[in-house]
């Protein structure tokens, strides 16, 4: 808006409006609707006049609708002008306007409204089929908007699927992100921790990447990254880095250098090409690995070699170093001297192949093929073999493989003259062992307390000691002596002191059962200090001795009785026979059986009889005539030697007791002899049915005292004698032994 326009257009109250209609003043609104829509139709300029209300009254005013040059674009905008009448015209206010002409006016005014109505009666109807069009088309809109709402509620929930896969795929890359990081992390405390320098550049060789260690190699800093490496001078000598950088860039093979630092460490750099996942060369890598101590280690080994060489060299055994291969690496001057070879013929050549093959011995082959690659090394290996030069040897061999390089150490003993003293020593051992193992006599040294320091096994058997006894030293000769030997076997000692020798002298001696045994002993004391005795067992001879006395006196008794039982044969053979003759075969049948028991006795002591046979053989003299007055009740059962010869003099004594006394002295008299196993024993009834009284004798002869010693000292066991009423009843109980 441009010039006074406030005479034609005024500003209504309420929210502001730039409409055009709404603001004109009254009078002006509707021919300005008319020209308007005349413009709009397409009419190039309307021009219609019109008379506008102010301050109370009249002004007439020309209306102008354009549609500029400058203006005639698509959107339609159009140039409204409001011309006010010249100034020489006559004032409304106070000019008169004739009736006619205010008639006119009003006229107009009148058809120009009734204009204005019919148009805006047609653009109402206008309006109306617009208005119904555009219900129509609402109503499609709202058709289509309601498929497309559809539409969007299955977009909805596609894109709430699409979300919640998105918020997985976000979950998984958060998770591949932590994985990474961790990953990365992990990464940089393994180059920080692992203490190696290394060096990451891109191909045109900048830095990319270097782990805290490299600072020492070369001045960097955390700023440097991307700067060329070639702009840092190094801190260590060598091969040039660059040069190896772009070898390896050029060649795609690794390199490695030695380096040393301007410290004086020594380091391994080794290049790679830097790949990418996608196998893409991106750069190099170079890590510099400290081997200064790798570096010292070869400087010692190196001394090393040159000191055990000098030792090979100085030992006078020989010694040959092996390859892996079993080729002769190296030999000291002792093993040319020893086997008379030349080294040149030698060194390099398989062992197997020395000389004319006399080192092809199959011990020495099984010992380096087989058992020393299993074990590593070897000690004390013995090989015998007819060497060509030198002869028959006997060797000891030692070998080992040594871990730091791939070689065997070969050390050969000749062991021939010692192996010979110790077969010559072995042998003299030998003999006196065999001397000292004698069965029959034992042997025991003693130290001058008179502890037991060694013995021979002989010893330990007779005695029941163990040798952990003799090795404890908790034997000594007092402990194995009875108290009433004491004396005797200090005599001995003194005689020892002063003769140097003990015995020959016989004593009891006390085994670890705490049971005894005889002894002979005889001995000397040795160059060292020590006492060696000599001891047999004589327990046999001693119980000869005793039987020898015993039957001595046994003889004795039994001459007595013999005449007793003669006389006591010849009383009770029936005298009432018809002639001499029969007398007399019935007396010497006696004598006959009497004489087969004796042979028993002599037989029965040194083998092992039945005990029912052993009874009736015995007995066959007292029953002879009356073999029905005798009845046996037993098991089988065998005694030994021992015990039939004391049972056997038991046996004797009752049945020449019941001949004379008992029930075998009368001719109704009956003997039961029955016998039965006890736990570990033997329990013996001898039970007579005489018809007539028996009384006790008032003193015990010399048959009873025999009966009480035998079952006591020699069966160890005892007796028991009832003199009842009826007959003797006799109870002999003692152990059985294998």
């Amino acid at each position: 808006m441009r010039g006074p326009v406030d005479d034609y257009l005024r500003a209504t109250s309420g929210e502001p409006s730039h409409n055009l209609l709404a603001m004109a003043r009254h009078g002006l609104q509707a021919p300005l609707r008319a020209a308007i829509r005349q413009a709009a139709d397409g009419v190039a300029e309307v021009t219609t006049h019109a008379h506008v209300r102010r301050n109370g009254a009249t002004h007439p005013v020309r209306v102008v609708v354009a549609r500029p040059r400058s203006f005639r674009r698509i959107d339609g905008k159009l140039l409204v002008t409001f011309f006010a009448p010249d100034a020489g015209s006559t004032n409304p206010e106070t000019t008169a306007v004739p009736d006619g002409e205010a008639d006119s006016r009003l006229q107009e005014e009148l058809e120009a409204t009734r204009e204005d109505l019919r148009l805006t009666v047609e653009q109402m109807e206008t309006a109306n089929e617009e208005l119904k069009a555009s219900n129509e088309e609402i109503r499609s809109i709202n058709e289509e908007l309601q498929a497309s709402n559809e539409e969007l509620e299955t977009s909805k929930e596609e894109l709430q699927s699409l979300n919640e896969e998105l918020k997985t795929v976000n979950s998984q890359l958060q998770a591949k992100v932590e994985e990474l990081e961790q990953q990365t992390d992990d990464l940089n405390n393994l180059l920080n921790s692992a203490d190696v320098a290394t060096l990451f550049l891109d191909r045109n060789l900048r830095i990319r990447w270097f782990t805290p260690s490299m600072k020492a190699l070369l001045a960097l800093l955390p700023t440097d990254l991307g700067r060329p490496v070639e702009h840092f001078a190094p801190k260590f000598t060598g091969s040039d880095l660059i040069d190896d950088a772009r070898r390896v860039l050029a060649s795609l093979t690794p390199a490695d250098a030695e380096v040393v630092s301007d410290e004086g460490r020594w380091y391994l750099r080794r290049s790679v090409p830097y790949r990418t996942a996608d196998d893409r060369i991106d750069g190099v890598v170079m890590s510099f690995t400290e081997i200064t101590k790798l570096k010292q280690a070869e400087q010692e080994a190196q001394i090393a070699h040159h000191f055990a060489d000098s030792i090979v060299q100085t030992v006078r055994e020989p010694l040959v170093v092996l390859t892996s291969k079993l080729r002769v690496h190296s030999a000291n001057d002792a093993f040319y001297e020893t086997f008379q070879v030349q080294r040149e013929n030698t060194e390099g050549q398989l062992i197997y192949d020395l000389g004319n093959r006399q080192w092809d011995i199959p011990d020495l082959r099984r010992l380096l093929d087989e058992v020393l690659p299993a074990d590593r090394h070897l000690s004390d290996f013995e090989v015998e073999h007819e060497f060509e030069t030198i002869g028959h040897r006997i060797m000891l061999l030692n070998a080992r493989q040594l871990d730091s390089v791939p070689l065997i150490l070969l050390a050969i003993e000749d062991i021939t003259g010692r192996k010979q003293a110790e077969q010559a020593v072995r042998a003299s051992e030998q003999r006196l062992r065999q001397v000292l193992e004698t069965d029959a006599v034992g042997v025991l040294f003693f130290d001058r307390q008179g502890t037991v320091i060694d013995s021979n096994q002989a010893f330990l058997r007779l005695t029941g000691y163990s040798r952990e006894d003799v090795d404890l030293r908790a034997l000594t000769w007092r402990i194995m002596t009875p108290p009433e030997w004491v004396e005797a076997s200090e005599q001995q000692m003194e005689n020892l002191t002063k003769t140097g020798r003990i015995g020959p002298y016989e004593k009891e001696y006390l085994r670890k059962d705490g049971s005894r045994a005889w002894m002979l002993f005889a001995g000397r004391s040795l160059d060292d200090g020590s006492i060696v005795e000599y001891c047999i067992n004589i327990d046999d001879r001693k119980q000869i001795e005793e039987q020898r006395e015993l039957i001595t006196r046994e003889l004795s008794h039994r001459v007595k009785n013999v005449f007793a039982i003669v006389q006591a044969l010849a009383t009770q053979t029936d005298g009432r026979l018809q002639s001499i003759k029969e007398y007399r075969e019935a007396f010497l049948g006696r004598l006959h059986a009497l004489a087969a028991a004796h042979d028993l006795m002599l037989d029965t002591p040194w083998q092992g009889a039945d005990l029912k046979v052993l009874i009736q053989q015995v007995l066959t003299a007292f029953g002879a005539d009356r073999p029905d007055a005798i009845e046996l009740d037993g098991e089988p059962l065998v005694l030994t030697s021992q015990q039939s010869a004391g049972l056997g003099l038991v046996l004797h004594e009752l049945g020449t007791n019941a001949t004379k006394y008992g029930a075998l002295a009368h001719a109704d008299g009956r003997l039961l002899i029955s016998w039965r196993k006890e736990d570990a024993g033997l329990r013996l009834h001898w039970q007579e049915t005489t018809g007539a009284a028996v009384a006790e004798p008032g003193t015990a002869g010399f048959g009873s005292r025999l009966i009480e010693t035998v079952c006591t000292h020699q069966l160890h066991g005892t007796v028991e004698r009832n003199y009842r009423s009826e007959g003797l009843l006799c109870e002999i109980g003692f152990p059985l032994t294998e």
